[in-house]
């Protein structure tokens, strides 16, 4: 019973950082024409898609930091493995 429990919080924790990983570039694109509205007094429509098409740009390569992150973690644990072997 103590694996199940574990393996529930590892599903609850991955699920939670996969919304989180979705949801951020939507709350950082919000979050930042908030403030650039704060700030400045006319917001015109140029601005806000010129913003939101930078963001869309780099959407996909900020989701794929913790991937990499996890491929190098993974790549130093196998060598370290490799050299203990050689």
């Amino acid at each position: 019973m103590k694996e199940a429990s574990v393996f529930k919080k590892i599903l609850i924790n991955n699920g939670i950082n996969i919304s989180l990983l979705w949801i951020a570039p939507i709350a950082v694109s919000i979050v930042t024409i908030g403030v650039y509205n704060a700030y400045n007094d006319t917001l015109d429509i140029s601005i806000i898609l010129f913003c939101l098409t930078i963001f869309n740009m780099i959407q996909y390569p900020l989701r794929q930091i913790p991937y990499a992150i996890a491929s190098v973690i993974e790549i130093i644990v196998s060598l370290g493995r490799i050299e203990v072997r050689l």
